[in-house]
């Protein structure tokens, strides 16, 4: 027990000899340090820089065009994305093809420029990695297709299914040319199989 609990059980004003000595105790305690403590915190110099500084000052930030990287693309019209939910809705009234791994939903735009393409996949496919890794095997089986297949002045959205993670890559670029041409096949008037 201490002395402030000895003032404080008695209820009395007057300390007892007790806390008397336990205040006189406190009273010769310096609240200074009693030495200099090391930086909490590595000098500047010794921490990761970052990025080199850009010498000719901040760029600004500028709308930039779609770029095709590969030369047979590069001879073709240009892929662009869909990002609006409206572009992705007009696309789902148009003519669906559904394949093992992905449904294509195809829109005439009615208008000349170049091919747009969305990906979705909805949270019956798996969690938010699933979802993911599927997109990004749909938006590489739409790079590496022949895009003079993308007609201009459609748009194209690929639904992925949760078969896409396992289906070898090779049948998902067969199944997304097939659909392709099933879709501009329907487009004709003519239905293929």
């Amino acid at each position: 027990m201490n002395g402030f609990e000895d003032v404080w059980r008695t209820g009395s004003s007057f300390p007892t000899a007790r806390a008397a000595e336990y205040l006189k105790r406190e009273a010769d305690l310096s609240t200074e340090q009693a030495r200099a403590q090391a930086p909490s915190r590595f000098p500047r110099a010794h921490v990761n820089q970052g990025w080199a500084k850009n010498p000719l000052g901040t760029s600004r930030a500028r709308p930039q065009a779609a770029v095709c990287l590969r030369e047979q693309a590069a001879r073709t019209t240009c892929m662009e994305r869909l990002r609006q939910r409206a572009e992705f809705l007009a696309a789902a009234s148009g003519i669906k093809v559904p394949a093992a791994a992905f449904v294509l939903q195809a829109c005439n735009r009615r208008d000349a420029e170049p091919a747009r393409v969305g990906f979705t996949a909805s949270k019956k496919v798996g969690n938010a990695v699933e979802r993911n890794r599927v997109r990004r095997r749909l938006r590489e089986v739409v790079r590496l297709s022949v895009a003079s297949r993308l007609r201009a002045g459609h748009d194209y959205v690929l639904v992925g299914r949760r078969a896409a993670l396992d289906m070898p890559f090779d049948r998902m670029t067969k199944d997304f040319e097939e659909a392709l041409r099933r879709v501009h096949a329907r487009r004709n008037g003519v239905e293929s199989r």
